[in-house]
């Protein structure tokens, strides 16, 4: 999907889009958060090359958002989108 369709369908929901420039921690620290723990935390103990990398990252994501101390807050499951 193109960039204006991808805007035009945001509005559509009433959702404002809003781009961050590169290299903006303090505009999308959520993200640089939860990367940086996937970096230190599960792909220090993954094996890239395994045939169930997908499942051990899908079971490692529910763990960081639910299970561990610091749960994500943004995860809320009546209006989860994927």
């Amino acid at each position: 999907m193109e960039l204006w369709a991808a805007r035009r369908r945001l509005m559509e929901w009433g959702i404002k889009f809003r781009p961050t420039k590169p290299r903006s921690p303090h505009l999308n620290g959520k993200v640089e958060r939860t990367q940086r723990a996937d970096l230190e935390e599960f792909w220090a103990m993954a094996d890239p090359k395994s045939v169930d990398l997908r499942q051990r990252l899908d079971e490692w994501q529910h763990f960081y958002n639910r299970a561990s101390q610091r749960p994500s807050v943004y995860v809320n499951e009546e209006k989860r989108l994927c």
